[in-house]
């Protein structure tokens, strides 16, 4: 495996006004979502990000996503689906 990982943080709100926000704040708003999972607005950091999509086969491999709240920080195995 390639080690490839980037942190997120959880978004409580959503819409255009914020993703711009995000977005001068060099953030990407993002949604965490799978099988028996209610998804979650989340937002990445826009270099990690770019580091991950700058590699080549990015999209077959398997990324840690490491999704940090305020009181703890949990582990997920994730695909990108699109960007």
């Amino acid at each position: 495996m390639s080690g490839l990982s980037i942190e997120a943080s959880l978004r409580t709100s959503s819409g255009k006004g914020i993703a711009r926000s995000l977005r001068r704040e060099d953030k990407i708003p993002a949604i965490f979502y799978g099988k028996g999972i209610d998804s979650v607005s989340i937002s990445v950091e826009k270099v990690g990000f770019l580091k991950i999509i700058k590699k080549k086969g990015f999209e077959n491999q398997i990324i840690d996503l490491i999704l940090k709240t305020d009181v703890k920080q949990d582990n997920h195995k994730v695909l990108i689906k699109d960007f």
